[in-house]
């Protein structure tokens, strides 16, 4: 960059504490000194005078200054290594949703404090700690959650996990793409029997796979249909009441296999738990 560096504060900084200088140095042999220097933080490269009169300056800087002030005659250079700080007057709220910025992973409490110390979003990602106490959600039920804003949050079984990491149960929410065993191969069929799984009511084609691939216990599922008090309506069960409908002149719908629908409001004879039909009275008139 054509400008000359200056420290956190914006001044030039002083000699012997800010930086260190080397006389006749190439803009790449201040480069190399500088990355071979674990104490140096960035490099600045001067050149005055032209053809055989120019005179080289290489200052090593040794702590990371985050200003430049434009300068044709200087080159101002800062190490990937090097993390800066927000501004601690910053207008940013304290909400946790830690992020990690560039490409030696900067960390910051969340986005807005990343973006006042001069990073820009795509060059963001969410850092995801760890629970500190997993140990204590093992009678937790599966329940996946994303904790954070939706590009840069980080994902949990369930809240309890999120909240060993340093999340506020108000900042998570259940979700239902969560990957658990990414990778895996689970034998579950396709059949269609759809169920509905977690606080989320995560959609799935049949139970296999929303307990045996994606992790819920049976308990958190539920038929799509089901009663109110979780338990399906069995076929036995509807049955009998369109058997009972049928008594009444009202149609019964083929359920099983042992039911024939009413036809023309006509009463139902059961016999043995099987339905049979009467059909309207054909005319018997002869005449020609």
């Amino acid at each position: 960059m054509n400008a000359s560096c200056r420290t956190k504060d914006g001044v030039r900084g002083k000699l012997n504490t800010d930086y260190e200088k080397e006389e006749g140095l190439s803009l790449s042999e201040c480069m190399s000194q500088c990355s071979d220097s674990s104490s140096c933080e960035g490099f600045e490269h001067k050149m005055s005078g032209k053809g055989g009169k120019a005179k080289l300056t290489c200052y090593l800087w040794n702590h990371y200054g985050p200003e430049y002030e434009p300068n044709s005659d200087h080159v101002c250079f800062w190490k990937l290594t090097a993390c800066c700080q927000p501004d601690p007057s910053a207008d940013c709220t304290r909400n946790f949703e830690p992020v990690k910025c560039g490409a030696n992973e900067c960390e910051y409490d969340n986005y807005c404090l990343a973006e006042k110390a001069g990073w820009e979003e795509q060059e963001c990602t969410a850092r995801c700690l760890k629970p500190t106490n997993p140990d204590s959600c093992n009678e937790e039920d599966y329940n996946p959650v994303r904790c954070g804003s939706e590009v840069t949050g980080c994902e949990y079984e369930n809240k309890c996990l999120a909240n060993q990491a340093g999340y506020s149960e108000d900042s998570c929410e259940y979700i239902c793409d969560y990957e658990r065993n990414p990778g895996c191969t689970i034998a579950c069929t396709f059949e269609e029997n759809p169920v509905l799984c977690g606080e989320a009511q995560c959609p799935y084609a049949n139970p296999c796979l929303g307990t045996k691939a994606a992790g819920f216990a049976e308990s958190q599922c539920t038929l799509v249909g089901s009663t109110p008090s979780g338990n399906s309506t069995s076929a036995e069960d509807t049955l009998a009441e369109d058997i009972s409908e049928g008594s009444e002149g009202n149609s019964t719908e083929v359920l099983a296999g042992n039911s024939t629908s009413v036809l023309d409001g006509n009463i139902t004879d059961v016999l043995e738990g099987n339905t049979t039909s009467v059909a309207p009275e054909e005319s018997t008139d002869s005449s020609p």
